[in-house]
């Protein structure tokens, strides 16, 4: 009879696996990581909005404009 850790181990570890993707990732930004969570899906296209910006992924971006939106989403991140 297997032990219920051997059992359960590949489900955990799937579990812990999905779960992690889809919330949270690290992006570069020049000279940081920082963590690209949920709310960039609302934030980063209101950005692009709101400083007349072509719709880009983050990481096609150049540093400046990277740098930019980490500057804007301190300001209205929290909001």
């Amino acid at each position: 009879m297997r032990s219920l850790p051997r059992l359960f181990a590949p489900l955990l570890i799937s579990a812990a696996f999905t779960t992690g993707c889809v919330s949270h990732a690290r992006v570069y930004v020049p000279y940081d990581y920082v963590s690209w969570n949920n709310r960039e899906a609302i934030l980063y296209p209101q950005w692009e909005h709101d400083t007349h910006r072509d719709q880009l992924e983050f990481t096609l971006r150049s540093n400046t404009d990277m740098l930019e939106y980490w500057k804007w989403r301190q300001k209205h991140g929290e909001q």
